[in-house]
């Protein structure tokens, strides 16, 4: 019965946020939690265990981070999709996960209907950012952007008075 649902590997270091998580995410039929993970290394272990479609992971644990944990599954290559659900919101520890391999990224304030989208996105193949952090990354962006079209504009001595 469980293979046409969707298992979730809950992986973070507050027992509280597991059962909590745990409960919202039964509430959903096409949902099975799988496994529960306290650290990083114990999360890595319950993947070649249970084999999840979808490992939700914090990214401050004990033993073995969430970005670890994440390079970890690149490096073995382990069938497995990561959302990244944590407090974390700047930017580089957006970027970073990214660029290491991060299915997804949501944050712990979002509501139960954001993070039961996000799960159904990267299930289904889609990369999902929490929506109130797209729209700080554009505008890091397009302020770096605008930044970048400002120094086109300066001559060498310009740039040698702004230095």
């Amino acid at each position: 019965m469980t293979e046409d649902k969707i298992k979730i590997l809950i992986a973070d270091d507050h027992d509280l946020i597991r059962q909590g998580l745990k409960s919202i995410l039964n509430f959903e039929e096409d949902f099975v939690v799988a496994g529960e993970a306290s650290n990083g290394e114990e999360a890595i272990l319950l993947i070649t265990q249970y084999k999840p479609d979808i490992l939700l992971m914090d990214i401050n644990m004990p033993i073995m981070s969430g970005i670890e944990v994440l390079k970890k599954i690149k490096s073995m290559d382990l069938d497995v999709k990561v959302l990244l659900l944590t407090v974390e919101s700047d930017k580089k520890t957006i970027l970073d996960a990214i660029e290491i391999g991060a299915d997804g990224y949501i944050l712990k304030g979002s509501s139960t209907q954001e993070l039961v989208d996000g799960i159904r996105r990267v299930y289904n193949d889609e990369n999902y950012i929490d929506k109130s952090l797209v729209s700080m990354l554009f505008k890091k962006v397009a302020t770096k952007n605008v930044e970048n079209e400002i120094i086109k504009l300066l001559n060498k001595r310009d740039i040698e008075i702004l230095s």
